[in-house]
């Protein structure tokens, strides 16, 4: 055989092995639940060149929430956002959760990227930390407190930053 002919055989071995590959590797089981919670806190910020404190807008969040049985301590979330106070808002936030072990009771960290889309825009970051209660295996409650710190937006005075620290309690369910 001629080294062209070695050359296509080698390159046929290589794409049907990673072809294969898929069909050799154990799948992942993806884990989905969802959430909904309502909460408030306070809203920190300038104005008239004074520091204002206000109480958060009251709000509700829905989430959806991914997992996977092979790395079951890392969440991903979409969340979508409503405030139902004063001037009424929605949002959407996607959040990293760094989680305890799946046991009864579970702690974690989470690290998200608020944006604020109707009627005016926010961007910012956000922090926390949270605790959930499996109530009965596929049900649980949780309660979080979250910093959100909002340096961008249609929304903020001029060089202005909008902090918030909230607190929220909700219930979260498993889907299989």
């Amino acid at each position: 055989m001629s080294v062209k002919t070695h050359r296509r055989l080698a390159s046929l071995a290589i794409v049907g092995a990673v072809l294969l590959l898929p069909l050799l590797a154990v799948a992942q089981r993806p884990i989905w639940e969802g959430a909904v919670s309502a909460g408030s806190g306070l809203s920190f910020g300038s104005g008239n060149g004074r520091a204002v404190v206000l109480p958060s807008p009251f709000y509700i969040d829905a989430d959806i929430i991914y997992s996977n049985d092979e790395s079951p301590t890392i969440e991903y979330v979409v969340g979508l956002q409503a405030e139902l106070q004063g001037r009424v808002s929605a949002g959407v936030v996607p959040q990293i959760r760094l989680t305890s072990p799946p046991r009864k009771l579970l702690v974690y960290g989470l690290l998200g990227a608020p944006i604020i889309i109707a009627p005016f825009t926010l961007f910012g970051v956000e922090g926390g930390v949270g605790v959930l209660w499996r109530v009965v295996g596929r049900i649980g409650v949780f309660a979080e407190v979250v910093l959100d710190l909002f340096p961008w937006g249609s929304d903020l005075p001029q060089h202005g930053i909008l902090t918030q620290l909230d607190a929220n309690v909700g219930v979260r369910v498993k889907f299989k």
